[in-house]
């Protein structure tokens, strides 16, 4: 071993020869090292631009995504307020519709007297409290009214059947008066008319704001919110004169709860923060659901909320009095909300929609949150990239200072101007102008050239991954808030089980409608067509997404407004929203629907089944059997189709269930549907148990047979317990 040793030793040069070249290796190594700690520098430099360009980066997505959220909230909103604020006036142009119908009448009583029977009227009864009757009040008692005015009465008491239909959800009493003061009430509140001595109160119409307002303005007229003479309620009241040959003959009377209007109004809700406001023409808050701050109702039901609300409240309470629709970020109670308003025509009131800034922008937050991690992870990526980077130049400088020893001079100036001129490079890059591209000089054939060629991939990553990750961010956070605006819309159009419903003693009822995406083409719907008729439906648009929520929701609007003015006619009603709904329909979209009407009083069930699945009904104390009907075309698929009327009777305790083909055609992983059988086996689990029970119970059944299998159709249920009259 000693011997090989020294043998190596004699072979290396000695003397100058070796001076030389340690000096040389020494000299190199010096450079080669300045060599590494300027471009460690440079590396430095780039990963410090690639921080600061990442933060403004990030900066604009944020704001670019702010500024599409708020486009996007305040058209969306400023078209849901719009149509809630027609919602609302189509309800009071009803009840003014309603009463200029019955103003027509009396002026025929008025004028032709002769042609209607005496039918005598009675002051109020006690013992009528909770029902429908037609009582007489008198500003000076019931003995003193003039004869040719108890005539009158009389003869107007012809009236009282038409009177009956109009009171309903919203009107709690039509009143007809005549000049002297004498007026016929139809209320359910005989009971509420008696002093505490149980003496009928007087009461002198003249001297009421409603009869003065008709008669000062020639016309019907709809005042502001008042506490009502008799009862412990707010109203609003309505009012129209009735003139025979000129001369004002009897001015009719309207009230309409301030509590069911409320429900009107609170009927489209957005998020969890979101009410509404109703204001009328005077500036009186009408309807809120706020309990306290300043847009909770006053005391003083005659006070100008514009005189103590902050300045940007007022502003779009102006705007939307003077007819004007529109969005606003305002403050309520110290708190950012986004406003929609929109008009009443029929009253000249404005309605407006508020969420939180806060619940809406929460998507976009969240947006924000999800980029700045996004480029946290590409800087610890370029950070692993650097340290490459790193090694890569020291194994340059070590292959440099070996091959100095042969051609230090010339090899030193070769291997530095390329990195020379790629730090200037470097050091050129900002803003916009982040390309590196490869040269001429970079290519070595070493490892400057992989060096190069790794700043140009890296380059050429990071421009299009900033600009592909802007356009998805963008993209995402568009479609995510289209569809979860979309989502919330078409929730709040469906009906909720509110008090109107809720308390009723002739039936319970329940119903839920599951998507299959985030919005879908089903829906349910009930309603009042009158005090004794309640409409309920279950239809199923063709398709899936925005289009098929878009088209359901034409749907439902359309089939609902021409039930309430066909007065409940089924037929009818189908037969003109299909002309409809056929001309507005794109793709050849058509739409199944069960649509029938309750007689509350007797149990009568008329519907008629276009082209929906069979319903389900539960006789009291049996089992649920499938009822096969007289099945229609469905709707919107030709012009002229004709729809067949059911009927059946329902008694006390009978149950009807109704469902669309998402319920029965529910796959399980294996491609099996659930069926006509399983649903009846699980109604009939449950017959006893109530509405909302008996669909929960379905809903289990359901989601226990498809296990993982995805959702491939909207799921929506509808269940009614008849109670009876009794």
């Amino acid at each position: 071993m000693r011997e090989a040793f020294e043998k190596i030793k004699t072979s290396l040069p000695s003397g100058l020869a070796a001076k030389l070249i340690r000096a040389v290796v020494i000299i190199f190594f010096l450079i080669g090292l300045e060599f590494f700690a300027a471009s460690n520098l440079q590396v430095h430099q780039l990963e410090r631009f690639v921080k600061t360009e990442g933060s403004s980066v990030t900066g604009q997505v944020e704001t670019e995504s702010r500024e599409s959220m708020d486009n996007l909230i305040r058209n969306s909103l400023e078209d849901l307020s719009v149509r809630a604020a027609d919602k609302t006036d189509d309800e009071l142009w009803v009840n003014a519709y309603e009463l200029s119908i019955l103003g027509a009448q009396a002026e025929d009583v008025l004028s032709h007297p002769e042609n209607y029977a005496r039918i005598p009227v009675a002051p109020p009864d006690k013992k009528n409290a909770g029902e429908l009757a037609l009582q007489l009040l008198a500003p000076n008692g019931y003995e003193n009214i003039d004869p040719k005015t108890m005539e009158t009465m009389e003869r107007l008491a012809n009236l009282a059947p038409i009177m009956k239909t109009y009171i309903g959800e919203y009107t709690v009493d039509i009143y007809i008066s005549t000049p002297d003061g004498v007026t016929i009430a139809m209320d359910k509140k005989s009971d509420g008319k008696f002093d505490e001595d149980g003496n009928v109160k007087p009461y002198d119409a003249t001297t009421r704001p409603w009869f003065k307002d008709a008669v000062r303005t020639g016309d019907q007229y709809f005042g502001p919110a008042v506490h009502s003479f008799f009862y412990d309620y707010n109203i609003v009241v309505y009012s129209r004169p009735v003139y025979v040959d000129g001369k004002l003959a009897a001015v009719l009377e309207g009230s309409l709860s301030l509590d069911a209007l409320n429900d009107r109004v609170e009927y489209v809700l957005l998020g969890d923060t979101g009410f509404n406001v109703l204001i009328s023409r005077d500036g009186q808050l009408v309807s809120t659901s706020r309990t306290d701050g300043e847009l909770s109702m006053r005391g003083d039901l005659d006070e100008d909320i514009r005189g103590t609300v902050n300045p940007s409240l007022v502003e779009i309470i102006d705007d939307g009095l003077s007819g004007g629709s529109g969005t606003a970020i305002v403050q309520v109670d110290g708190e950012d909300y986004y406003a929609g308003y929109g008009p009443l025509v029929t009253v000249g009131w404005t309605q407006i929609s508020f969420v939180s800034t806060k619940e809406m922008m929460e998507p976009t937050e969240r947006l924000v949150e999800d980029t700045a991690t996004s480029f946290d992870g590409m800087i610890d990526r370029l950070e692993d990239t650097f340290r490459l980077s790193r090694w890569i130049m020291l194994l340059i400088m070590g292959a440099i200072v070996i091959l100095s020893i042969i051609v230090v001079s010339r090899m030193a100036k070769k291997r530095v101007a390329p990195i020379n001129h790629m730090t200037k490079r470097v050091n050129e890059l900002s803003g916009k102008n982040m390309i590196f591209e490869m040269e001429d000089i970079y290519k070595t054939g070493d490892e400057i050239e992989t060096l190069a060629k790794a700043f140009e991939t890296q380059s050429d990553r990071l421009m299009d991954y900033v600009a592909e990750n802007i356009r998805i961010s963008t993209e995402k956070e568009r479609i995510d808030a289209e569809m979860s605006m979309a989502a919330k819309i078409q929730e709040s159009m469906l009906p909720r089980v509110t008090t109107a419903f809720s308390e009723r003693s002739e039936f319970t009822i329940f119903a839920n409608m599951t998507p299959a995406i985030n919005v879908g083409g089903d829906f349910y719907d009930f309603f009042y067509i009158d005090d004794d008729h309640l409409a309920i439906e279950v239809a199923d648009v063709s398709g899936k997404g925005i289009t098929a929520a878009l088209f359901m929701a034409l749907s439902k609007q359309m089939i609902q407004s021409q039930m309430i003015i066909h007065n409940g006619d089924i037929a009818e009603s189908l037969s003109v929203a299909n002309i409809r709904l056929l001309e507005e329909s794109v793709r050849d979209m058509f739409v199944t629907v069960w649509l029938g009407v309750l007689t509350l009083s007797t149990g009568e069930l008329v519907f008629a089944d276009a082209g929906h699945e069979y319903p389900a009904i539960q006789r009291a104390g049996g089992d649920f059997e499938i009822y096969k009907d007289n099945h229609s075309v469905t709707v919107a698929a030709i012009k002229k189709a004709k729809f067949k009327m059911n009927e059946i009777k329902l008694n006390p305790g009978d149950s009807i269930y109704l469902f669309t083909d998402g319920v029965t055609e529910a796959h399980n992983p294996a491609g099996d549907m659930f069926g006509m059988g399983r649903l009846s086996d699980a109604l009939n689990e449950v017959t006893d148990a109530p509405p909302e029970e008996i669909d929960t119970h379905v809903r289990k059944r359901i989601t226990e047979f498809a296990g993982d299998a995805e959702q491939y159709d909207d799921i929506t249920t509808l269940c009614l317990k008849y109670l009876g009259n009794g």
